[in-house]
């Protein structure tokens, strides 16, 4: 082969070395990963097989498909069209060019190295970047344009840090805002940073580090809804600019971690790490919910108009639920309702005609997207993956298992695959998308496959005295519960540590078949229901170890079988639906200790079966268990009358720890305060 032939192919390449003109490469190729090595480049070549692609000089970019991995290490800016379906692996610091165009869906493991641009970045409209590794995104001072519906995703115990950038979007909801972190342990690192957002942005779990200057401007809400603290570090600033506001509304009643124990009841939420640091609220709103918010140590500034109310949340009437609109489904026995994250979609499965369905939500009127629906021989238990392009379910048509992806409410076959265990009943992603954990009933056993968007890979499985039936991830993914039916009936409670470390934490043994199992945001109570003569929703706590403990119980009525259970995004309410005699759907509010209390219901014709709160907390949708209708019901908020504490209120400084944990209050010249509700000052100074 002639060196002066420019284009040299490479195919089931491993540990070869390339000289030719000034180009230095070391590429390796198995397993569906090339590890690239590229120290300058005028030629190009091309690494088979011909799916994937690199041209050398990175003129013309390049594409990974789903389920491949390029491992990168270069000094060449790279340009034109960098397609990501697959893996993006930093082997050093990148630099993007700036005529660089990106789409895609997949995957950056930054190692640790930072991607450089050298202009402003766009991703395009429902694209995505999936980061996996810790990965920094220096700016120069260049944007990050995140166009309609598109999202950065941060996975489970990963930091994405943003520096010397501005971050601009143009469409996003609640369930996808422009950042999304996946779990409690993911972190935001804001250097220098500017978020100016077209529409609220919603931090519902993980932490935020504030370095250096950072600003969210724009005309709409930063919204923190995280159970765990978020830190302004020393000689940083937070600022909230002009007609922008900061609502402090956590998912909890505490910023202890869940796993500390004896938990204490604090509200830091905000800390601040010393005297340098500062939150500077310029013309702006600063909104609590009764959860209140302490701020000590660092300063705080008012400048120009600011308002301020601390009792800013809802509760639900007496009447919870207004019917929206329903539509008729394939068939009876809606086992599964489920709200996409972004709100858009649902994914109804109708266990009794085998089929399952994807219906559009416009905010009045449901379109089913699938046509009908697609056969499926015995769909049960399904789940959206936390950027909504996909949904998994399992059959009971022997140990059948499914992925589907979904573009535009049209789901496309991804993956069929086998469970380790008959029947596997529930399927449900971790919050990061890379696992998903099965219950197997008939089986009887448990199981956690990976996914890399292409296949899944079986990494653990546990078999079982009891029939698991229904399953759920806590928020930091690093438990699973399960409830079983048939046999003796308990409630299990799984710990998984990826890639593969599976262990039983507890299982405790109940008198009734547990239908619905369902976590709390904020990862410190599992909610279930009891069938059978029981008829009972029960919440548990959990501390990170040994066996749950019950905290409430209720009874949802004589032979009303609740089948189903949700939490709202809140962690106040809880909704169940009931099937057989009663047919109701209720609302019932929890306070974070004692029984459940009813709030009000409704009738439900022939009952409810599938459950879900979408994630803004405005809407449930619920299946139909004789009737074959999928229905969507608002909730319906009415302004507060509880009674705020004072230390639920904002509180500046804690004299209880001494002067240290006074907070410097300023108010600038020609600052005006408004103040509704209370705010207390406890400095010792």
């Amino acid at each position: 082969m002639k060196i002066g032939q420019k284009k040299i192919a490479l195919f089931f390449l491993t540990g070869l070395i390339f000289f030719t003109k000034n180009i230095f490469c070391t590429l390796s190729f198995s397993n569906k990963t090339a590890i690239i090595n590229l120290q300058d480049s005028n030629s190009d070549f091309v690494i088979g097989p011909s799916s994937l692609n690199l041209d050398a000089s990175f003129k013309n970019g390049f594409n990974i498909p789903a389920g491949q991995t390029i491992v990168l290490n270069t000094k060449v800016p790279v340009s034109g069209l960098l397609d990501l379906s697959g893996t993006l692996s930093l082997g050093s610091d990148i630099y993007l060019d700036t005529g660089l165009t990106y789409s895609g869906i997949g995957r950056i493991a930054g190692n640790g190295y930072a991607l450089h641009l050298g202009g402003n970045l766009t991703i395009p409209n429902s694209n995505f970047f999936h980061i996996e590794s810790d990965t920094i995104i220096e700016g120069h001072g260049n944007s990050i344009n995140i166009s309609d519906n598109a999202e950065i995703l941060v996975d489970d115990s990963v930091t994405l840090t943003l520096r010397n950038i501005v971050v601009n979007n143009s469409k996003n909801g609640v369930g996808n805002p422009a950042i999304k972190l996946t779990s409690n342990r993911s972190k935001l690192a804001l250097d220098n940073t500017v978020l100016n957002m077209a529409n609220d942005f919603y931090i519902d779990r993980g932490q935020i580090f504030v370095h250096n200057d950072v600003s969210f401007s724009g005309t709409n809400a930063f919204v923190y809804q995280s159970p765990m603290p978020s830190f302004i570090t020393s000689k940083s600033t937070l600022n909230f600019d002009t007609g922008t506001t900061f609502s402090i509304a956590p998912a909890t009643f505490t910023d202890c971690p869940y796993t500390i124990f004896p938990t204490t009841t604090t509200n830091y939420f905000i800390k601040m790490a010393d005297q340098t640091s500062d939150l500077y609220l310029n013309g702006c709103s600063l909104y609590t919910t009764l959860t209140g918010i302490r701020l000590t140590k660092g300063s705080l500034f008012f400048d120009n108009k600011v308002n301020i109310n601390t009792k800013a949340t809802n509760s639900v009437s007496s009447t919870p639920f207004t019917l929206v609109t329903s539509s008729a489904t394939a068939g009876s026995n809606v086992c599964t309702a489920a709200w996409s994250p972004d709100g858009k979609y649902i994914l109804a499965i109708t266990y009794n005609s085998s089929k399952f369905q994807i219906f559009y939500f416009d905010g009045s009127n449901l379109i089913d997207k699938t046509g009908g629906g697609i056969s499926v021989t015995g769909p049960v238990f399904g789940s959206w993956s936390s950027d909504g392009k996909y949904v998994t379910f399992g059959t009971t048509n022997g140990s059948n298992a499914q992925i589907y992806s979904v573009r535009n409410g049209v789901p496309t076959l991804v993956s069929s695959f086998t469970a380790a265990y008959a029947h596997p009943t529930s399927a449900k992603w971790l919050s990061d998308g890379k696992y998903i954990a099965l219950a197997c009933q008939s089986g009887t056993g448990v199981q956690v496959l990976s996914f890399n968007g292409v296949s899944v890979t079986s990494v653990a499985n546990m078999s079982s005295s009891t029939n698991s039936y229904s399953l759920n991830w806590s928020p930091d993914g690093r438990f699973f519960a399960v409830g079983s039916s048939g046999g003796t009936t308990t409630l299990q409670v799984y710990s998984f540590t990826p890639p593969s470390t599976l262990s039983q934490v507890s299982s405790i043994s109940l008198g009734s078949n547990v239908y619905s199992v369902q976590w709390s945001p904020d990862g410190r109570f599992i909610a279930l229901t009891r069938l059978d003569t029981d008829n009972l929703i029960q919440i548990y706590s959990f501390k990170g170890r040994g066996a749950p403990l019950l905290v409430g119980s209720t009874s949802t009525g004589a032979s009303s079988n609740p089948l189903g259970v949700s939490w709202t995004s809140d962690g106040r309410y809880l909704v169940v639906c009931c099937g057989a005699a009663t047919n109701t759907l209720q609302m019932y509010s929890f306070t974070g200790n004692g029984n459940p209390t009813l709030v009000g219901q409704l009738s439900l014709a022939a009952g409810g079966i599938g459950l879900n709160v979408s994630q803004d907390g405005k809407y449930v949708c619920v299946g139909g268990v004789a009737s074959a209708n999928l229905y969507v019901y608002s909730i319906n908020y009415i302004n507060t009358t509880a009674t705020q504490a004072l230390s639920n209120s904002i509180v500046f400084g804690n004299s209880a720890l001494g002067s240290n944990y006074d907070l410097n209050v300023r108010g600038l010249s020609g600052a005006q305060i408004e103040i509704d509700g209370l705010v207390n000052y406890d400095n010792v100074n």
